[in-house]
């Protein structure tokens, strides 16, 4: 594999802990470029032609469960969330990270955060002087307001203001409180429950600017997928190693963490023309595939698949590790492969290494029925005796030889605990500012502003070294 990612993390784009209550979650890292930036005053404006594509959406609004105490939280992001996550990424190279799932309270309140059931997304957008950057945030913004309801978007805060699907159209955008968060520093978007599940078209091919057609359609034949627009990584670049070895020289790698959420992950299109089932497998490497307990994720026209492989022992046996049979429906469509770095349970640390190679795809051929087998006389057994079947011991399989020990990495990434919702609201009129609609909007939480002095920067650059060395031991 054969990839190049160049990532800058911008320090405004950091979240920490902010109550200090050891709460964490599920991030991912972008680009965190600046080169838009540009200051708006008076908050995010959206043109006149973005406002009337939004009003033609209608999306239904799903509220979290009860908080119960964390029992309700779902432990980890919805997959729709991550389909978009990763699709933000990818088209957005001004988003320095987007924070996904974090099991808690709306801050200020005893209800359950959409982030605890894996259905918000917070889009970091670095800050001018502490100020929100409209020329990277509002391309954001509005490209979700044009296309929420090809993904199930339930509404948008961005820039001291406000917008959702489930309000009347022509009163769907509406200033913040001056008391809650203004959210400068991120978009926050939620997903409804169908959305969480994959359920809109839009999850089985999704898109985004500049995304549709980079990614070639493989062969009638299948293929392999190894280097170019259908491969992409995410999460911290310091954590993806690469070696001259693999399909075609080059593979990258990265250790597994115990951890609910993956920190490093990786995101593989194998794009086909027809229907049909297809074999996939993925290229490992011996001296590097180490960790038995590698997840994959892998989603077809079927749903979602959870897998978790033992590369060592695949990589021992032949290089490649079978994933399994996957379907595509009439007129073809994606098999898209994820393999992250989290892993439930203790990480041995001399055996974690994962390998990100090459995804091959191979139509499906099934194997012949056994012929029919006559069922042999028996004689007639007396009526004391007892028939006992056939047994015997499997031959052990021997241990793959121990690679060496790729060098360790240390750190994580910090998820920090900003919270706000949207909250249902039906063809209303504007709320007053005691609404309830508002109990959602939070003022705590968010990232601080941009350091004004070269002595804070550095201050502030020491501090998000020391905050990732800390939770993550790599």
């Amino acid at each position: 594999m054969r990839l190049g990612l160049v990532c800058a993390v911008a320090l405004t784009g950091c979240q920490v802990d902010h109550d200090g209550d050891g709460e964490y979650g599920e991030w991912t890292w972008g680009l965190g470029a600046t080169e838009q930036a540009q200051r708006i005053a008076g908050g995010w404006a959206p043109p006149a032609e973005t406002l009337a594509v939004g009003d033609t959406w209608t999306v239904d609004y799903d509220s979290a469960p009860p908080w119960d105490g964390g029992e309700n939280c779902s432990g980890g992001s919805t997959a729709g969330a991550r389909v978009l996550r990763d699709v933000l990424v990818a088209a957005f190279p001004q988003t320095s990270s987007i924070g996904v799932y974090s099991c808690r309270v709306i801050a200020g309140t005893n209800s359950m955060s959409l982030h605890g059931v894996g259905r918000a997304l917070d889009i970091m957008i670095p800050t001018i002087s502490g100020d929100a950057d409209n020329g990277s945030g509002d391309p954001i913004a509005a490209w979700l307001m044009e296309h929420a309801g090809q993904f199930g978007l339930q509404g948008i805060i961005w820039d001291r203001m406000m917008w959702t699907t489930s309000r009347r159209a022509g009163q769907r955008l509406r200033a913040l409180d001056p008391g809650v968060n203004q959210h400068v520093d991120h978009i926050h978007a939620e997903i409804n429950e169908l959305a969480g599940a994959r359920g809109y078209e839009w999850y089985d091919a999704p898109t985004g600017p500049g995304l549709a057609a980079e990614c070639p359609t493989l062969a009638a034949s299948g293929g392999v997928v190894d280097e170019g627009p259908c491969v992409q990584l995410f999460g911290p670049p310091q954590y993806w190693r690469t070696e001259s070895v693999g399909e075609n020289g080059s593979l990258r790698w990265t250790n597994a963490f115990e951890n609910d959420t993956p920190s490093n992950h990786s995101r593989t299109v194998a794009r086909l023309p027809a229907a049909g089932a297809w074999d996939v497998d993925a290229s490992l490497h011996a001296s590097f595939a180490r960790f038995d307990r590698a997840r994959y994720r892998v989603t077809d026209v079927d749903g979602e698949h959870v897998l978790l492989i033992d590369q060592a022992a695949a990589a021992a046996a032949d290089g490649w590790a079978r994933l399994g049979t996957f379907r595509t429906a009439e007129g073809g469509g994606d098999i898209v492969v994820v393999v992250e770095d989290n892993a439930d349970g203790a990480v041995d640390s001399a055996a974690r290494s994962i390998v990100v190679d090459a995804v091959r795809v191979t139509p499906s051929t099934p194997a012949p029925a056994p012929p029919e087998e006559q069922p042999e006389e028996q004689p007639d057994a007396q009526p004391d005796e007892q028939a006992s079947p056939e047994t015997s011991e499997p031959e052990p399989t021997p241990a793959p030889e121990e690679p060496t020990e790729p060098p360790p990495g240390t750190g994580e990434p910090a998820f920090g605990d900003d919270e706000d919702e949207i909250g249902p609201v039906v063809d209303a009129d504007l709320p007053a500012a005691d609404d309830p609609i508002y109990v959602g909007l939070v003022a705590e939480g968010g990232c601080a502003a941009a350091p004004s002095t070269t002595a804070s920067s550095s201050a502030a650059l020491l501090c998000l070294f020391a905050l990732l060395a800390a939770r993550r031991r790599r």
